[in-house]
């Protein structure tokens, strides 16, 4: 079996910019905080000062680590802001506040993020009211949400304009493998035509020499001579090669689908895509190879959009039922696996060729596993 494998770097999940000024944003408070709790009412028995700077800490840490953190990160970012503004007057924590309002307008539904901003702010206000008598709450807040809703439009254009990308990306790789697959379905075409045209243009041409080079070895004056002889013996000898060439030339050993399969990969943000294709796996009809790179292409895609997987398989091999493709990763699996448009899709395609689709977890690696196999002669 030939493997392949396309390394590539893990793209973060906020863009650069915004993890930049986020961290710079972050430090800025953290040196208002550190000053300013040092003048705070104890907790009890515990300084002020110690406990403000754990929560800067837990922000952060939700911040830079949202992937361990497994969708707990937003609440624990904002449960951070809220018990530090409890705490006492540190004009500059609400701050924090416009970093959270970026990250869920990149992670969230619009909607999902006014509804959550409101709240929010509602909670703020509260606080402050009822922690900070004397100061300018409305004055803060008023400023403070004006700059959140900056924050939200731009991380939300920034977002749309990254999936415009994305999707552009994946119709070219789209249009790539769709190429690679004609190219290869035109190589064998050519093929079979030029086999035709060796075996009805120069093979019949060559038979016709030879019928009249024996018409002539009846002559006596002929009949022995060495050069007759050598010319029935080249046209033989060629006649032969022309037949064997033609047998290779119809030999269709298939679509080889290694490329069409690498092309759709290179643009998905996936830190390793390994591919391994059987020396034998080689597609005889357009359309199965057609319905396989649509698995291929749906499996990929679902991995990078759900499951965020160090690694993806895809093995093509030739079984004695016919072709089998599995699209495997170690991604986060969702419980149960409610299959959507796309991979309801596959399945009508697989089955419309006579073939079966199995979608389940995979055992190894705790991921999802996609496996199409496809009959012999389904067309």
């Amino acid at each position: 079996m030939k493997g392949m494998a396309i390394h590539r770097p893990k793209q973060s999940s906020a863009p650069l910019a915004l993890n930049i000024a986020a961290y710079v944003t972050w430090a800025a408070v953290l040196l208002d905080v550190w000053r300013s709790s040092a003048r705070m009412e104890p907790v009890g028995s515990f300084a002020a000062q110690p406990i403000a700077i754990a929560l800067m800490v837990l922000f952060l840490l939700a911040f830079a680590l949202p992937n361990r953190l497994r969708g707990a990160d937003l609440p624990l970012m904002i449960a951070s802001v809220f018990a530090l503004i409890w705490l006492g007057r540190s004009g500059s924590g609400p701050v924090l506040l416009i970093i959270i309002a970026a990250v869920a307008a990149i992670r969230l539904q619009p909607r999902t993020t006014v509804i959550l901003m409101v709240a929010m702010n509602a909670t703020v206000l509260a606080l402050m009211l009822w922690r900070w008598a004397g100061y300018s709450v409305w004055v803060i807040m008023g400023t403070y949400i004006g700059f959140q809703a900056f924050a939200a439009f731009a991380a939300h254009a920034m977002r749309r304009a990254n999936e415009s990308a994305e999707e552009l990306k994946q119709v070219n790789a789209h249009l790539m493998a769709t190429r690679s697959l004609l190219a290869e379905s035109a190589r064998d075409g050519e093929r079979l035509r030029l086999s035709r045209e060796l075996h009805d243009v120069s093979g019949h041409k060559l038979t016709a020499l030879k019928l009249n080079l024996a018409v002539a070895a009846q002559d006596p004056a002929l009949a022995e001579r060495p050069e007759l002889q050598t010319a029935r013996s080249l046209v033989d000898e060629l006649l032969r090669d022309i037949r064997s060439v033609v047998a290779q030339l119809r030999t269709h050993d298939g679509m080889n689908l290694r490329d069409a399969m690498t092309k759709l990969a290179e643009p998905l943000p996936l830190a390793n895509v390994h591919i391994q294709i059987d020396a034998d796996a080689r597609v005889d009809d357009a359309e199965q190879a057609a319905a396989l790179l649509r698995v291929a292409q749906e499996g990929l895609t679902n991995a990078a959009r759900h499951a965020s997987p160090q690694n993806v398989w895809l093995k093509l091999t030739r079984e004695p039922e016919g072709l089998q493709l599995v699209v495997e990763d170690d991604g986060q699996l969702t419980r149960p696996v409610r299959p959507g448009h796309g991979l309801t899709g596959m399945r009508e395609r697989v089955t419309a060729l006579g073939g079966e689709l199995v979608i389940e977890t995979a055992g190894s690696t705790g991921g999802l596993r996609v496996r199409a196999l496809l009959p012999r002669g389904s067309r």
